[in-house]
Formats: C-alpha cells, sequence, structure tokens
C-alpha cells in the first residue's frame, strides 16, 4: 500500500462524487479492504459497506480517522461537498 499522500490532481473521484463514494473510490486505489479499513479506523466492515453506500452521516471524528486512513487530508476529502 502506498504510503504517499494524494495531491488534488490525483485524486481518483469527482467533485460530484458523494462522501460514501470518495471513500470507496480512494479506498479501492489504495488496494486496500473494507475490512482493512474497518479496523484501522476501529470499527466493523459493515460500518464501512454503509458508509460507502451514503447510508451514514459520519461524524467529524470518524471522517477524520478515515481521511487518515486513506491518506488524504480531511479538507481534500470533503471538498465541495
Amino acid at each position: 500500500m502506498s504510503s504517499v499522500w494524494y495531491i488534488m490532481s490525483d485524486l481518483p473521484y469527482n467533485n460530484n462524487d458523494s462522501f460514501g463514494k470518495r471513500v470507496r473510490k480512494l479506498r479501492r486505489a489504495l488496494d486496500m479492504s473494507q475490512e482493512e479499513l474497518a479496523n484501522k479506523i476501529e470499527t466493523s466492515r459493515s460500518y464501512i459497506s454503509a458508509l460507502e453506500h451514503d447510508e451514514y452521516e459520519p461524524k467529524l471524528e470518524t471522517m477524520k480517522k478515515v481521511a487518515k486512513a486513506l491518506k488524504i487530508k480531511l479538507d481534500e476529502l470533503v471538498k465541495g461537498l
């Protein structure tokens, strides 16, 4: 898995993507499973699945953990939402 933080021009998602869709695309770009992401942010795989399908509005603290796990700055992850 890459240890390089993304920069805006390298983001694998579109500006009109939802938070969940952005998470899914970034996770896949890092070749990370839902289980791996869940372990990194100390939650369940089913929560990650629901998050990626926009079934939940995550709390700010969760968004911070997700961004860190996906090697992206939070402001870049949520820009334009």
